[in-house]
């Protein structure tokens, strides 16, 4: 029997019982078939929540409740005792849901928090962050993989139960959602903009992959059919980007010290890694993911290096030092050698399409430099600036660079007019790397408020925004790197390696936006 109001049905060896609560925080068992009141459960000292406020366990043995007064108990309703009371919101408790296999309590409260509860012992399990508002409603998934949740914040989430991190949010809603129901993979909600709407449980298009470990760095092949990741620990993995399956490992590719960042060549047969053992190497990929050959490890920076790239025509590799310095190097014999570029740590290195030029951006001197390669005695050109510390800079292919990073605003600078740059305002913390699509009218950032963002720089505006799973933590990133890729079949991919130990990759389809009317 579906609920109804505060009330909550179920059928036990033929029977058919209703659970009622009230605002005098007594809850009602009845015999539906004659009305007959079976018993009284007194314990809660206020308002039982409506109407999510009351469920049966799968098995019929137990029931939950919700109440204004903070807490929500676990009674077995046959003989009127309590079994649990759950403690741990700050605020009253408007809905609780049981795991399909009854061994999970999910709560809901005014405090804006979800938290899963071990419905055997009450010991909390996951506490659920992330609703800006009051929480009314929580249903789990069929497999009790998944959690939804509605809010007076318009939205729908969908967490992940294991990690406690967000799948996905569903926005559409104009008004606070009170209610959430699910029937196989189609969700189905209510809300006081006074519609009902339908959604999809599945994410097409989306996916998180389980890594173990903690993954750095990232980098999409040319054709989008691998995915490179480095891992904190100094491996390095090669993933089909299909399936998320394993192609190659090399466990101790930069010993135990992290892998910064991650390049493939144009034609996605050359892999080039960072490391933080301040060394770079270059790989080869063996022909149906036959592995990894080591070919060169390129050595002369004194500290990490935190950027690699190759160049336009595969040619030569550029490294970015902590050290303060640029390395140059030949691909085919690996020589060459770092030149001294910064007061500082040197934040990004990015060749322009020609391969002729390098742009560089310092931390400490906050100085954007474009070096002429076919001309070494001669200074670089100060471009610019930045007003708070550059963690990245990327040119595109016309003659705009775009740099990012602790100032949380985008910074797009036209290199004929560099004192004035364009400024894209969205991110709420840190931006950590900025990649401009094809055709240089689009850019996509990540940020340390565990947000992609793809910008129109025609119209200098949001075009979506990716949440990503995870939460960010006091004092440590949610994330370092990612990497945005489309392909000549059409499609984009965008892949996260995230610190929880996941990888977030998503594919969608690239269209070019419409040109900006004139004067715009």
């Amino acid at each position: 029997m579906a609920s109804a109001g505060c009330n909550q049905g179920h059928r036990s060896a033929g029977r058919e019982i209703l659970a009622s609560g009230g605002a005098d925080g007594r809850i009602t068992l009845w015999e539906v078939g004659d009305g007959k009141k079976l018993r009284t459960l007194e314990k809660h000292s206020d308002n039982i929540a409506g109407p999510n406020g009351l469920a049966f366990s799968p098995d019929g043995s137990r029931l939950a409740s919700a109440s204004f007064d903070d807490t929500a108990r676990i009674w077995d309703w046959r003989t009127g005792k309590s079994l649990l009371t759950l403690e741990g919101h700050g605020e009253r408790l408007l809905a609780v849901a049981f795991s399909p296999d009854g061994t999970r309590l999910a709560t809901a409260s005014s405090d804006k928090q979800v938290i899963i509860w071990d419905a055997e012992t009450g010991r909390p399990l996951r506490v659920l962050r992330g609703h800006q508002n009051i929480v009314f409603d929580a249903a789990f998934s069929a497999d009790g993989r998944q959690l939804l949740s509605a809010s007076r914040d318009n939205t729908l989430r969908l967490w992940d139960t294991a990690s406690g991190i967000t799948r996905r949010i569903y926005q559409g809603h104009e008004a606070g959602v009170w209610s959430v129901a699910l029937q196989g993979d189609r969700i189905y909600t209510a809300a006081d903009d006074h519609t009902v709407r339908r959604w999809s449980l599945a994410t097409p298009g989306q996916w998180l992959w389980e890594t173990g470990g903690s993954p750095q760095a990232a980098a999409i092949a040319p054709d989008g059919k691998h995915l490179a990741v480095g891992m904190a620990d100094g491996g390095l993995r090669l993933h089909g980007l299909s399936d998320g399956g394993i192609l190659a490992e090399e466990t101790n590719a930069h010993g135990s010290g992290e892998i910064n960042r991650i390049a493939f060549n144009n034609d996605g047969s050359l892999l080039a890694t960072a490391g933080a053992d301040g060394k770079a190497k270059l790989w080869r990929l063996e022909a149906a993911g036959g592995g990894l050959t080591l070919l060169h490890t390129l050595e002369g920076h004194a500290n990490a290096i935190h950027a690699i790239t190759f160049s336009p025509d595969g040619r030569r590799l550029a490294t970015a030092g902590y050290d303060g310095q640029i390395g140059v190097f030949d691909v085919a014999d690996g020589q060459g050698r770092p030149f001294p570029a910064h007061e500082g740590p040197v934040a990004s290195i990015a060749f322009d399409p020609q391969g002729n030029h390098l742009l560089s951006a310092g931390n400490e001197d906050r100085r954007l430099r474009l070096w002429n390669l076919d001309d070494p005695s001669r200074p670089a050109q100060d471009i610019a600036q930045a007003q708070d510390l550059p963690l990245w800079a990327s040119l595109s292919p016309g003659h705009e660079i775009a740099a990012v990073g602790r100032e949380q605003t985008v910074s797009v600078y036209d290199l004929a007019h560099p004192d004035s740059p364009r400024r894209l305002v969205g991110h709420e913390q840190s931006v950590f790397r900025a990649i401009y699509s094809p055709d240089g009218r689009q850019l996509a950032t990540v940020g340390g408020d565990a947000t992609v963002r793809l910008w129109d720089l025609d119209r200098l505006r949001l075009l979506f925004a990716l949440h990503l799973p995870t939460i960010p933590q006091p004092g440590t990133p949610p994330l370092w790197d990612f990497d945005f890729r489309c392909t000549a079949a059409g499609e984009c991919w965008i892949a996260v390696p995230l610190t929880v130990g996941r990888i977030a990759v998503y594919r969608l389809p690239y269209t070019r936006p419409p040109a900006a009317p004139p004067h715009e």
